[in-house]
């Protein structure tokens, strides 16, 4: 008998969107359409086309006819000529040809971007369509995965009219999993450099935005609500060249729960990841086909040593910027993860994707005298101002920002011997109608994930 190992291996790949029917066909495109476009799907990288529409840009694939890549500013479609999308020869996606003109949006200011040219190869991938996975997949280092198939099932206490015990047959209905991961955080090397795990944070709701050379941001917007992921789990067995079990998962949503958190100083950055996905099935694998892992991160993942953290506090009478000491923090990115049902599909599901955000920043600074820190004050007159996490380096690897945060009331704790407050902060739109905190990210925007910096 061969024992299945429980050292689990999995991959997460790819986009799936836009379902196209035909092949070729041609996509002419009116206001009110929708196209969603994907130039890299290896680092999930998905820009939905709207006639009227105004987006965020995510990558710099975009090529102005005379002003250069935009760097993920703001546009806004302005027409979108007759696309022609071809089936790829494995049958995933699309190749497309075409052009659409694009204007320069109210923001970010860039100069105008004319038109996004097919030489960028994007392609279309169909929503909650499972993708492939490949050994090139399988470049993110998880500490830990767990995964729970569910097939819903009808009356379990029907039985026969025939004046016994005996029961009926349960039918089998839709087919559901949640997935639960934990990924060390590390920057790729550089600022410019895209980390393996950007594809995570855009399958949990976050855009990719690049700041030319200086960095790049993960921020939660709704262009990013329905990015999906294909996720395999992989068991292989306990034997020298074994065989392995799948797990089939796509139309994958990460969401309530998932976080960016540290436990202690001097602990690694965790971004916890809770996807709800359809149940696609199982198979088994042969040695030979099993993926395995290829070319992971390999920078040390971020630690909680020389941070600074900062937050609105009210010293001496007035209101400041301040510094804490803080042992743990966590970010809860509040997402809200619903299914798209579809009784046209085999699971019952097309896909899961953001129906509601509400995160939380929480932190546990010691206490200090009322002259120094009047925490009554700030939560009693609903203070709000900006709190960041941030590396003391010159580009921080990794800062987390909140720019418009509204300290709740905390609660008395203790750590190492000392009195602390468990804090916890609602991220609050970056411009509640006063203007905006941080006039260099979208009014939108509840918090930042930076790497590097904005300029």
């Amino acid at each position: 008998m061969n024992l299945l190992n429980q050292v689990y291996k999995s991959a997460i790949l790819a986009v799936e969107e836009c379902p196209v029917t035909g092949n070729p066909c041609t996509l002419t495109l009116t206001a009110g359409d929708t196209v969603i476009t994907v130039s890299n799907y290896n680092t999930m990288s998905a820009t939905p086309f709207k006639v009227g529409q105004i987006l965020t840009l995510r990558d710099d694939s975009f090529v102005g006819t005379s002003n250069g890549a935009p760097n993920s500013e703001t546009i806004k479609i302005a027409n979108v000529s007759a696309i022609v999308a071809t089936s790829k020869a494995d049958d995933i996606g699309y190749a497309i040809t075409g052009s659409l003109t694009i204007a320069g949006g109210p923001a970010f200011a860039g100069g105008l971007v004319n038109s996004y040219l097919a030489t960028n190869s994007p392609t279309l991938l169909n929503p909650g369509v499972e993708i492939a996975i490949q050994s090139a997949d399988f470049n993110c280092r998880f500490k830990t995965i767990s995964d729970a198939p569910k097939i819903d099932f009808d009356d379990e206490a029907s039985r026969y009219a025939a004046g016994d015990e005996g029961r009926d047959l349960s039918i089998a209905g839709m087919r559901s999993a949640e997935i639960t991961f934990t990924q060390k955080l590390s920057w790729a090397g550089a600022v410019t450099t895209v980390p393996l795990w950007a594809k995570l944070m855009r399958t949990m709701g976050h855009i990719w935005r690049k700041y030319t050379t200086t960095g790049q941001g993960f921020l939660p917007m709704i262009h990013a609500n329905e990015v999906t992921a294909t996720i395999w789990v992989i068991s292989p067995e306990n034997v020298s060249t074994p065989a392995a079990i799948v797990y089939r998962y796509c139309g994958a949503h990460g969401g309530n729960g998932s976080s960016i958190a540290t436990s202690k100083v001097g602990d690694v950055y965790l971004l916890t990841g809770k996807y709800s996905a359809a149940f696609v099935g199982t198979q088994d694998i042969t040695w030979a086909e099993a993926r395995l892992l290829t070319a992971p991160q390999t920078t040390t993942p971020e630690v909680m040593l020389n941070n600074i953290v900062t937050a609105p506090m009210r010293v001496n009478g007035s209101t400041v910027q301040g510094n804490l000491t803080i042992s743990q923090f966590s970010l809860d990115f509040g997402g809200v993860v619903n299914p798209l049902l579809d009784q046209s599909t085999s699971t019952g599901i097309a896909y899961y994707g953001t129906q509601d955000r509400d995160p939380r920043l929480s932190i546990n600074p010691y206490m200090m005298r009322q002259t120094l820190d009047d925490v009554d004050y700030i939560v009693s007159n609903q203070v709000t101002g900006k709190v960041t996490i941030a590396s003391a380096a010159t580009s921080p690897h990794i800062t987390v920002e909140v720019p418009q945060a509204q300290l709740l009331s905390p609660a008395l704790a203790s750590r190492e011997g000392y009195v602390s407050t468990s804090r916890v902060y609602r991220c609050l739109r970056n411009n509640t109608g006063a203007g905006a905190v941080d006039s260099a990210i979208p009014d939108s925007v509840l918090y930042e994930l930076l790497i590097g910096a904005r300029a």
